[in-house]
């Protein structure tokens, strides 16, 4: 196609015309390229996004992820005390015969100290399996009224909560119990010096119980 000439003509290169000595005349200006980037449909949001803008606003609407219910404190509390009280049928029984009543103080400091480092520790194992719970799972709001979506979001959320309070309890007691039995018939006997049980039950009880509670978040 012939170029139309002009007064501002220009050697064009690549030209057939301007290679043959035909000058002047204007390259014809090229045709208006279509951008692709605004005829491409609206981007729509990630799932991961999606999953986040739910969770957050299920936490809106029952709590935050991270804060743990005063109900499960008191779980918390009482199974701390009473696993932390175990030990003590086991040094009453007749394998160790320990006296209660005469060791009532000692045993009670010890099992107050054990039940508060398995609470703490059980509230750390259980917060931390919330939150990965809640990143790993999708929550999809039901079909109905504002209402039931908030109710919905609530029972997603106290489930999950759940499920990781019942993880904890079951994963740092069966860890004590097997801490505490492990010390009082495996280490302690073949240190080599006769221990007796009034030194027994501390060393068996606080030495698994402080063990799990620096290390419980990060091992289990």
């Amino acid at each position: 196609v012939p170029h139309p000439p002009g007064p501002a003509a220009r050697p064009a290169a690549g030209c057939r015309r301007c290679r043959r000595g035909s000058f002047p005349h204007v390259k014809a200006p090229p045709a208006p390229r279509r951008s692709f980037v605004a005829a491409m449909p609206p981007k729509p949001a990630s799932s991961s996004a999606a999953v986040d803008s739910v969770l957050a606003e299920a936490a809106r609407s029952a709590g935050s992820v991270e804060r743990t219910p005063p109900v499960q404190w008191l779980v918390f509390a009482l199974c701390g005390a009473l696993t932390a009280a175990a030990p003590v049928a086991l040094y009453a029984s007749p394998v160790f015969d320990v006296q209660v009543h005469e060791q009532a103080v000692a045993l009670g400091a010890v099992t107050l100290i054990a039940a508060g480092l398995l609470c703490h520790t059980y509230h750390k194992v259980a917060t931390k399996a919330r939150i990965e719970l809640f990143r790993r799972r999708t929550f999809v709001y039901p079909k109905g009224s504002a209402q039931q979506r908030e109710a919905a979001a609530a029972a997603f959320q106290r489930a999950t909560s759940t499920e990781a309070a019942a993880y904890a309890l079951f994963s740092i007691g069966t860890t004590f119990a097997l801490g505490t039995l492990m010390v009082a018939f495996q280490i302690l006997p073949k240190v080599g010096v006769e221990v007796p049980p009034a030194v027994s039950h501390p060393i068996s009880v606080l030495l698994p119980a402080l063990l799990i509670h620096s290390q419980g978040a990060v091992l289990l």
